[in-house]
């Protein structure tokens, strides 16, 4: 097994520096004042990216902002998407189209490149925002100005697919129930903890990708994001994991524990087998290089390393049974992370 070393990122920029981007809609300069602008990564998705778009424009603000959509279709007769921008006749939005498909983590990197403002944020076309998201950040960017390069949010789940609720209706009522009891504590946890908070490294050991996917309103320095080289497409498809896990190691990174964005899993490539079992793979990659790259991960690896070893061997990446102190510090990481 190839360890990762966490302490350091390729310049994935450099790798899409020739392959142009053809601005096809709007001006990128239109909104003179704004300081974040919504990035909406698309590829050949056009009834979800209208809904992503209108999700971005139906914002109940009065702060100005900006919204470019990337398209990854280097089919130029394919002209779907571009009718979907001019339905909207918004000066906000600005549409490009590469000349080359950048593949999903480089035409990530090509939004924040394109990206006009101070601040740039990610929205996949499959996903959408909530109506006070950019009053939200807003606020939070206001108070902390320059002590933070990337703001990470929560995001509601739509059909999660490892928490299926259509097996009868006793399940259903359990279900029910359950979330109705779940709702309840949370509520309650929730006054005694912060809606602020760093994200330890050695909570991705107990529940894999804290951070989440780069989406649903994932915030940036856009001139950090450019620094860092960007989401290294080799280690896909946890490219955005492994990024993200550099990038706050080395930079200034919080969370704020609001939901401002809903992450929808029905069109997702995350749900392809290949793609899950790699997935499984590479959390087997990250916990181990986790251990070797940080003291304390290293410790906690030898402390659950039973737990770990479960987990490497599993044939599922659905819940496995582990130790008690394990789910213990499990169940602490979400509150503190997700509450």
């Amino acid at each position: 097994m190839e360890l990762i070393d966490f302490s350091k990122n390729k310049d994935s920029f450099e790798e899409i520096k020739n392959i142009e981007s053809i601005l096809l809609w709007g001006d990128p300069n239109a909104i003179p004042d704004a300081e974040i602008t919504i990035c909406i990564p698309t590829y050949k998705r056009p009834k979800l990216l209208k809904e992503a778009i209108e999700s971005a424009i139906k914002q109940e603000t009065n702060i100005p902002y900006r919204i470019i959509v990337v398209d990854n279709d280097d089919d130029f007769k394919n002209d779907e998407n571009l009718r979907v921008i001019e339905s909207f006749n918004d000066i906000r939005i600005s549409y490009y189209k590469n000349k080359k498909n950048l593949g999903m983590f480089g035409n990530c990197n090509r939004c924040g490149e394109l990206a006009t403002t101070k601040w740039f944020a990610l929205l996949h076309d499959d996903d959408f925002l909530k109506s006070n998201y950019i009053n939200e950040v807003s606020k939070f960017l206001l108070k902390y100005k320059e002590n933070i390069d990337l703001l990470i949010l929560n995001m509601e789940h739509i059909n999660y697919p490892f928490l299926r609720e259509n097996n009868g209706n006793k399940k259903k009522k359990i279900v029910k129930l359950l979330k109705a009891v779940k709702g309840a504590i949370k509520n309650i946890l929730s006054l005694f903890t912060h809606k602020i908070t760093r994200i330890p490294v050695s909570s991705n050991m107990f529940l894999g990708n804290v951070y989440g996917p780069p989406t649903c309103g994932m915030l940036f320095k856009k001139l950090t994001f450019l620094e860092s080289g960007g989401f290294n497409k080799d280690y896909y498809p946890s490219s955005d994991w492994f990024f993200l896990i550099y990038f706050s190691k080395k930079y200034k990174v919080l969370k704020l524990k609001k939901y401002l964005g809903y992450y929808r899993w029905e069109d997702n490539e995350s749900l392809k087998k290949e793609t899950l079992e790699a997935f499984k793979k590479q959390r087997e990659e990250c916990i181990v290089s986790l251990s070797s790259n940080f003291l304390f991960c290293k410790i906690i690896y030898l402390i659950f390393k039973k737990d770990f070893i479960k987990i490497f061997n599993s044939n599922t990446i659905d819940i496995i049974k582990h130790t008690i102190f394990y789910s213990l510090i499990q169940k602490y990481y979400i509150i503190i992370l997700f509450v």
